[in-house]
């Protein structure tokens, strides 16, 4: 993890409510953008807009990993998996059920934050900077294959 991580998660958990973080990312997109001007060539040329829109998705990715996770040990801490398993003994298709159940939601959920971020990072993009769209060759396979990276 860089630098910038380690500084987000520690801002995040100092009590800032993400304040300081939000400024942060403000700061480092309009600097980022604003250096479009004095980037090399190369660096021009191998700028991927849908990329640069899909980086936040990420940090969505450790989420959906802990909300995994809670969904499948919450009964075992309250005690309510005894009633689970009492009205459906096999257990294994009890957990079956829960993984779907997760997989479901977690693939509605993930596309509608991947195209989210997408929409909303290319909106951010100021004009000299490329901007990609859905119907551009490997942009929509990008966008929708972002959540299984």
């Amino acid at each position: 993890m860089d630098q910038d991580a380690h500084g987000a998660l520690d801002n995040m958990d100092a009590g800032g409510h993400g304040r300081r973080e939000r400024r942060r990312c403000r700061n480092r997109l309009s600097s980022s953008l604003g250096s479009w001007h004095t980037m090399s060539l190369g660096d021009k040329l191998s700028f991927d807009p849908t990329s640069v829109s899909l980086t936040g998705l990420l940090f969505s990715q450790l989420i959906i990993g802990v909300l995994g996770v809670l969904v499948m040990s919450a009964e075992y801490g309250t005690g309510t998996i005894r009633s689970t398993l009492a009205a459906v003994p096999n257990r294994p298709l009890v957990l079956a059920t829960k993984a779907a159940v997760l997989a479901i939601v977690t693939l509605v959920v993930s596309e509608l934050l991947s195209f989210s971020a997408f929409l909303l990072g290319q909106a951010l993009l100021r004009s000299p900077v490329p901007h990609a769209t859905l119907s551009q060759p490997g942009v929509l396979r990008a966008v929708v294959g972002a959540d299984w990276q």
